[in-house]
């Protein structure tokens, strides 16, 4: 008879309240060596800094409901409809572009454009965005008119941009709220009973991977050349998860990534 293999015990899942608790204990000279180490200009740490604050929140949100079942329940299926509800608005924005272009007004236009920050803009049009996306921190020179997130933006500009890039903007934000909803509702269904699996690494590590270009410039990939891979290691072990199990979280990550993009 074969000996069975003994498993590996499971690691307990980390205690997201006490690792929220040391960020916010980190002081400013650590951040700043994270971003040292990471090589981010200004703008990108700010990105990463949000993202890494933000689903840290998420986890500890997460893990507190779970405590609750009853409630946590309720609060998913709301959460759940509300996530039918934009995916609803995304299929309409998509087949029906040309017809927004021309009938969405243009004070939903420009609203869109003033709730957007450059990277957002940059990370939406691309080679379309505007110099002041694409260089945010040399602030316009002419400083009537609108201000835009901190830096001067010529009034004149202003409304033809809106109107020209307003519909595309719109559809943006609306994927940008969308994508955490659907993903805090994938770590709720990938834990629903018996062992609770590592959920916490996969969270944090796929929220860098869809700001994986506003943050390091890069597409998220596995490739020893790319920087992704430096940048969850460095940011889980700042957050204190740790990267045991790291890799194998890239991976399934990424390859969720790549089942859910368009061929």
């Amino acid at each position: 008879m074969h000996e069975q293999k003994k498993r590996k015990p499971r690691a307990p899942a980390p205690d997201m309240a006490a690792l929220a608790a040391g960020l916010t204990a980190k002081t400013a000279g650590d951040w700043k060596s994270l971003y040292s180490d990471l090589k981010v200009s200004d703008v990108q740490s700010g990105v990463l800094f949000g993202v890494i604050m933000h689903t840290v929140a998420d986890l500890c949100d997460y893990q507190a409901l779970r405590i609750d079942r009853e409630r946590y329940r309720h609060l998913k299926k709301r959460l759940t409809r509300l996530s039918k509800l934009l995916g609803e608005v995304e299929y309409e924005l998509a087949r029906a572009t040309d017809d927004l272009e021309v009938a969405m007004p243009r004070a939903a236009r420009e609203a869109v454009v003033t709730m957007l920050d450059s990277h957002e803009i940059l990370t939406a049009l691309g080679a379309d965005a505007p110099v002041w996306a694409l260089a945010p921190e040399v602030p316009s020179s002419r400083r009537e008119g609108l201000g835009f997130q901190g830096h001067g933006y010529p009034a004149r500009e202003f409304k033809p941009f809106a109107w020209k890039f307003g519909v595309r903007l719109f559809a943006h934000t609306v994927q940008r709220l969308h994508t955490p909803i659907l993903e805090w509702l994938e770590l709720a269904q990938r834990h629903t009973g018996g062992a609770p699996p590592r959920v916490e690494r996969d969270y944090l590590v796929f929220a860098l991977a869809v700001n994986s270009f506003a943050i390091v410039g890069q597409d998220a990939t596995n490739t020893a050349e790319g920087r992704f891979v430096d940048l969850c290691t460095r940011v889980t072990n700042f957050v204190g998860i740790g990267e045991d199990g790291l890799e194998d979280a890239i991976g399934r990550v990424l390859k969720r990534l790549d089942q859910d993009s368009p061929e």
